[in-house]
């Protein structure tokens, strides 16, 4: 099914590439292109290609950088099954700090 949504993906992107290369170089339709309009649409096609390719490395870097920093941010999330049980066991914690801490206050009076 992700084979397929990707080759549908890309046949969409080639003809939107197609439809508007054609109509920024082909200004009057004619039998056969001559050198500006062939010049025109590689340049054109190439232009996106090379867009698509910073657009692709950089979506790749922000992936891993979101990765990054969720690793970063919950450093033990690797022990529990998600980052809710992680925040759930942190929240308590938490609360046996805050009881520690009255018994000892108690102690004290």
């Amino acid at each position: 099914v992700r084979a397929e949504v990707q080759q549908q993906g890309l046949q969409e992107l080639t003809q939107a590439v197609q439809e508007k290369c054609f109509n920024k170089c082909i200004t009057r339709p004619q039998e056969r292109l001559d050198s500006k309009q062939q010049q025109c649409l590689s340049l054109c096609i190439e232009r996106y290609i090379d867009t698509m390719k910073v657009v692709s490395a950089s979506m790749m870097q922000r992936g891993q950088r979101v990765r990054s920093f969720h690793h970063v941010s919950h450093p033990g999330v690797g022990r529990y099954r998600d980052v809710s049980s992680f925040r759930a066991r942190k929240r308590h914690d938490r609360k046996a700090t805050r009881a520690r801490r009255r018994l000892r206050l108690l102690a004290w009076a």
